[in-house]
Order: structure tokens, then sequence, then C-alpha cells
């Protein structure tokens, strides 16, 4: 079974990222690496160390913001395999397992993306199981974002190079205030501004791109879907 890495920024939401990990932890699959990345955020490590002993790693980083933030994870990872994640989602128990199940029957030569079905089905890839190799190969995860669109970039670049599969069955929940699930809380305040500054660097990486419904790209009919 391939070791499959997950990981985790996060900053100033103790008990979010609490209620991750412990969910994470439940996961049925073994060989599994869970690395939360508590950003600019000592007194969320120093809680976490106390009060949650298990099987997982963490580190602190100066601010970083998500993009940099999984860099640093994307770095410092030892397997392949990684999951790129927010910490407020819940992971159903077999998403890694139907994942990686997907992702072998579909990229022979380990260059790919499964989209997780996240609950909300308007981006392509919120979060999902990818490779070392496709990063590198596509280019994406690139300090060219802050906070935003670094995973709708490697959707997109994926999806064109039909590498792309956006699972029904490697479910979680994302518990956002965009399905009116989380409250917004000053982390999704101060992270706003980015948005505008993110969406200008996408476009003139990747052209002008219409956020699109699961429902919409599969009427379309691409090969991979």
């Amino acid at each position: 079974m391939e070791n499959i890495a997950i990981i985790v920024p996060t900053r100033n939401r103790y008990s979010i990222i609490r209620r991750c990990i412990l969910n994470l932890l439940e996961v049925d699959y073994p060989e599994k690496e869970i690395m939360v990345i508590c950003d600019d955020d000592l007194r969320t490590y120093n809680r976490l160390t106390l009060n949650l002993p298990g099987f997982y790693k963490m580190y602190t980083v100066e601010r970083s913001e998500l993009v940099k933030a999984t860099i640093f994870g994307i770095n410092n990872i030892e397997s392949e395999f990684f999951v790129y994640y927010n910490d407020d989602m819940i992971m159903h128990k077999d998403c890694l397992t139907v994942a990686m199940k997907e992702f072998k029957e579909r990229f022979k030569d380990g260059i790919g993306l499964i989209g997780f079905d996240d609950g909300i089905n308007r981006w392509i890839g919120t979060v999902g199981l990818t490779t070392k190799k496709t990063v590198e190969k596509f280019d994406c995860w690139t300090p060219a974002y802050v906070h935003y669109y670094a995973d709708t970039e490697i959707g997109v670049r994926t999806l064109k190079a039909g590498c792309f599969y956006w699972s029904h069955d490697a479910k979680v929940e994302h518990l956002h205030p965009l399905v009116n699930k989380a409250k917004w809380d000053n982390t999704y305040r101060e992270s706003q501004p980015l948005l505008m500054r993110d969406g200008i660097a996408f476009t003139a990486r990747n052209g002008v791109y219409v956020h699109k419904s699961r429902e919409e790209l599969e009427h379309e009919n691409y090969p991979t879907l």
C-alpha cells in the first residue's frame, strides 16, 4: 500500500484544526502521514502538543499563508503521494482508499489528480490526491499565489492534459461559510483581500477560466470524467 501524506496548513483556529486532526486519525488508511503546518501560530502548536497526542507531525513556519505553507509541506514529506487539504474539512473514512484505487486505475505513469467531492461542487480540485511528479510536470503549487488559486490551477492544468478525475466517491465535507456551515471568522476575512491578487496571477499564468459545477463539466464530455 502506497503511503499518502496529508498536508494541512492552519492559523489561529485551534478548535477547527483539532477537529480536523481527530477526524483524519480515524480515516481508514493505515499508511498515512498527517502533516500539520502552524502558520505563524506557535500558540496552536503548543496547545496541540499538550492536548492532542497522536501519530501526526507538526511544524511551525513564519507567516506563509496557505500556498507557501502547502509548498513547505510538499518539500518536507517523504511520500510521493499527497493530499493538499484544508483544516475546515471532515474526510469520509474510505476517502483515501477510494482515491488511491481510482488514481492507480487511471494514471499508470503516476501523473494525475483525483479531485475529492467536497460538497460544494463548484471548484476543480478544491482538495485532492496527487503526486510530486504531477506538481513538477505542470509547474503547480508555486509562490505565484498567496492564498488562493493554486488548487484551481492544478485542477485546470491536469484537466486540460486529460489526467484529472473528479471522484464521486472520494468524499470530504467542507465546513465553510460558502455552504453556510461555518461563520466568517477572522482568518477568512484576512484572506479575502488576496483573492483578487491571486486571481490576476492565475489569469496571467493560465488565461481566463470560468469555474463550473461538476455537472456542467461532465456534460462537456471530458475524457477522464
